[in-house]
């Protein structure tokens, strides 16, 4: 039986003349990892799988948002809290999402407030990002849904007034 060193050396060899053949193409991938796998003699060959996040502060969101009064509220969010509430109850059933095994989802009072701060606001994406403890990208993607939930929301209302 080979010893490790020398398996690694043949393995070396092997991908290099299969690389040279240009047989490492995309299309030839599984097929030159089952011929790589046969000639090392081992079955299970398992990349580890690595889980990464940034951890992010909502600090400001968890404290200071509840502890607005309805005046700072208004003049934070452009609107009232009981309006606000409405606007929230009538998106949250098409707007909630799932907590998953990598993180848990956020909830649709707070991608309201998102939205509604970027909204009324001169700020960046990614001082909302940090005000709210999100990523700027998520920052982004929330405006353009609730923008577009709002849009539909707002069209069937019309629609049933106007029936």
């Amino acid at each position: 039986m080979a010893s490790l060193d020398e398996k690694f050396f043949m393995f070396v060899n092997l991908f290099n003349f299969m690389r040279s053949r240009r047989l490492a193409r995309s299309h030839c991938q599984s097929s030159m990892t089952r011929t790589i796998i046969a000639f090392l003699g081992t079955k299970n060959i398992r990349r580890e799988r690595k889980l990464w996040s940034v951890s992010r502060s909502q600090t400001w969101y968890n404290t200071v948002v509840p502890d607005f009064d309805e005046t700072e509220f208004v003049r934070n969010f452009r609107l009232s809290k009981a309006a606000f509430n409405y606007v929230v109850e009538n998106i949250e059933e098409f707007w909630r999402r799932q907590d998953t095994n990598m993180r848990q989802a956020l909830g649709v009072h707070h991608k309201t407030c998102v939205a509604l701060w970027r909204l009324t606001s001169s700020s960046e994406l990614r001082t909302v990002g940090h005000l709210f403890g999100i990523a700027e990208c998520s920052a982004c993607i929330i405006c353009i849904e609730f923008c577009t939930l709002l849009q539909e929301w707002t069209t069937d209302a019309i629609m049933d007034f106007t029936a």
